[in-house]
């Protein structure tokens, strides 16, 4: 036989040509055979695969021999094995015999025949094996521990009963709307005034005690609107006089009543008085001074002290004491005078009424001196030293 197609010689009986694989015409068939050759049309079927007739039992079957002339390009069953998806119930074109496939594929519930993996080998499934011989897991079945496969409605691994499906959120209205952006509102002003506001409301002021310690002495500086005094640790007066502060720089000027000036800063953030190389912590403590002093207050004071003696000298009886007399005056010497013209000096200047003299003098810082000669009046006032 010839075939019609590459002109190769094939041997009677041969269905297809073992060189381009065109089929042949079919070969005479025995009056006893039934044998059927289909040709499987699940390509074109819609339907699916037609059933594959089974030839009955004790037929004799077709010898098949090979082609005399072997082609060039014989190929390896082994290598070429076609896709049983592919080609079943068809005639393999690189053999001169029938496609092994021409059994009837398997099917899935759909009537389909199932689908196969990249390696050619069938794509697993819900009750199925998997690559291992395994039986493929799926709800309600179990898993490689043995334990049941999790599925809705299932325990865990645990014992624990699944959890109820949360309700779905209701919408917020409009005033539990309202009411979360007025509460965003009140924070963000709260963080405002808090940050920034409030540290300028709180920040401290010049006023009150600043105290500094050391291993050999004690200070400490009252200021108070203006006038500002400095303590030793026996709570006399070493300085005393008026301060002028500039709030944005921080700066000092301290200015005593004897005329010396002398600079210091002050720490708002911290609240804190430098002096020179020492700092003076605040005591939170806001202590008032009941008085307050004026700048040149000694010499206003010498002016006073010097009136309030030539009054007194008017007086005959204190003229004749006083006449050739010199007078220390220190502490609570006004307060409790030794002469009638010390008191009298003291009710002419108003002593009990003049609450920075009283302070100064009795706190031991001012010191006051009268010469009188000759019905003539000399006074000097002088303040202790630091």
């Amino acid at each position: 036989m010839i075939c019609s197609k590459c002109g190769s010689n094939v041997v009677d009986g041969t269905t297809f040509c073992p060189t381009c694989g065109t089929p042949l015409a079919a070969p005479a068939m025995d009056d006893n055979s039934e044998r059927t050759v289909l040709v499987d049309q699940s390509m074109n079927n819609p339907l699916g695969p037609m059933p594959t007739p089974v030839a009955p039992m004790g037929a004799p079957q077709p010898q098949f021999t090979a082609a005399p002339e072997p082609s060039q390009f014989t190929p390896n069953a082994s290598q070429f094995t076609p896709n049983a998806s592919q080609f079943t119930g068809q005639p393999s074109q690189y053999s001169g015999q029938p496609s092994q496939y021409t059994s009837q594929p398997q099917q899935t519930m759909y009537g389909q025949a199932p689908q196969q993996n990249m390696y050619g080998q069938p794509q697993q499934g819900y009750g199925q094996q998997n690559m291992y011989g395994q039986p493929q897991q799926g709800y309600g079945q179990q898993n490689m521990y043995g334990q049941p496969q999790q599925g809705y409605g299932q325990q865990n691994m645990y014992g624990q009963a699944p959890r109820a499906p949360k309700p779905p959120r209701k919408p917020l209205s409009k005033g539990a709307k309202a009411a979360i952006i007025s509460t965003l509102i009140v924070g963000v002003l709260a963080a405002v005034f808090f940050i920034f506001i409030w540290p300028i409301l709180t920040r401290s002021e010049l006023k009150g005690e600043y105290v500094c310690k050391s291993e050999s002495y004690e200070h400490t500086f009252v200021f108070d609107d203006g006038t500002f005094v400095v303590y030793d640790s026996d709570d006399d007066v070493v300085m005393a006089g008026t301060y002028e502060y500039d709030e944005e720089d921080g700066d000092i000027e301290l200015e005593t009543i004897d005329g010396y000036s002398y600079s210091a800063s002050f720490d708002r953030d911290e609240n804190i008085v430098k002096y020179y190389s020492s700092k003076y912590k605040s005591t939170n403590e806001k202590e008032t001074l009941s008085f307050k002093l004026e700048e040149d207050y000694l010499e206003t004071l010498e002016d006073s002290v010097t009136t309030a003696a030539e009054v007194a000298l008017t007086n005959e009886s204190i003229y004749e004491e006083a006449y050739y007399t010199s007078y220390y005056l220190e502490d609570d010497d006004f307060a409790y005078p030794d002469s009638d013209f010390t008191e009298a000096v003291a009710e002419n200047l108003g002593y009990d009424e003049d609450k920075a003299l009283q302070f100064l003098m009795e706190s031991s810082y001012v010191e006051i001196y009268i010469y009188v000669y000759d019905g003539d009046v000399d006074v000097y006032a002088y303040a202790s030293p630091w």
